[in-house]
């Protein structure tokens, strides 16, 4: 088995308490709670061998989505990430290797390697 997962957080949070009054508000951003999702999801993925680490996935795909504009914003980096102050300008956190963009290719190239050419066709 191939394992894989997508999460998407939004930044900044939807404020939930305006719902009830059927108004779109939004959290203060946090770049510490984006810099916590981005650890946690990088501690549970890229698994090497189906013998071990059960807890992993092959690949995450973490999308990090503003909603807070006319058109959503996905990031795909980690300079998008801190020059939206979404991050610590000093973070060591590196995002990629969570984003989109490579996901579902490297899923397919994982199980092909495993499980042999071909077979998905």
């Amino acid at each position: 088995m191939v394992l894989g997962e997508v999460y998407m957080i939004a930044v900044p949070e939807y404020n939930d308490k305006e719902f009830g009054n059927n108004t779109i508000a939004f959290k203060k951003i946090s770049p510490k709670l984006v810099e916590k999702y981005i650890k946690s999801f990088q501690a549970v993925t890229d698994r090497k061998t189906i013998s071990k680490n059960f807890y992993k996935y092959e690949a995450t795909c973490l999308l990090i989505v503003d909603f807070n504009q006319p058109i959503p914003k996905i990031y795909h980096s980690t300079e998008e990430l801190k020059a939206d102050n979404l991050l610590d300008a000093n973070s060591a956190i590196i995002y990629e290797g969570l984003e989109w963009t490579n996901f579902s290719s490297k899923l397919i190239q994982i199980y092909e390697t495993r499980f042999g050419k071909g077979i998905l066709s």
